[in-house]
């Protein structure tokens, strides 16, 4: 599996992902790299793969700041009642744990949740995580 991306400046969707490997190429587009993530994993969790970087895991979401200023290339680790800070950020494609990894939805709702102060468990918003592939991409 090859997953890489570049920078058009002069563009709105200037963040362009593509990922390649045995089952073809996908690729999104974005304002920002998190967005752009969004756009390729919009394509592929409906067949039941899913990439392993921390801009997939549960407990990440960038802020509206590190969009709008970085471009979304950093996401935060939410931790259960505590609030981000800058030693929570790590690189929305960097290589993430596979187990921690969720669909969009339950990432919004896990975002929402601790954004409301209700998140006390991974479990109750990404039950049993399925089958895993090597590469980090699974179904």
């Amino acid at each position: 599996m090859n997953l890489r991306y570049w920078v058009q400046p002069e563009v709105y969707d200037r963040y362009l992902i593509e990922l390649s490997g045995f089952n073809g190429t996908f690729s999104g587009a974005g304002p920002d790299l998190f967005e752009a993530l969004v756009r390729i994993r919009e394509k592929i969790e409906p067949m039941g793969w899913f990439i392993a970087v921390n801009g997939s895991r549960l407990d990440a979401f960038p802020s509206g700041m590190s969009r709008d200023m970085a471009g979304g290339e950093q996401v935060y680790i939410l931790r259960s009642g505590e609030p981000a800070d800058i030693h929570d950020q790590v690189d929305t494609l960097g290589p993430a744990d596979s187990e921690k990894v969720a669909n969009i939805q339950e990432q919004r709702n896990y975002r929402d949740a601790h954004a409301a102060g209700l998140v006390d468990s991974h479990e109750q918003y990404a039950p049993g995580r399925q089958e895993w592939l090597p590469f980090g991409f699974g179904k």
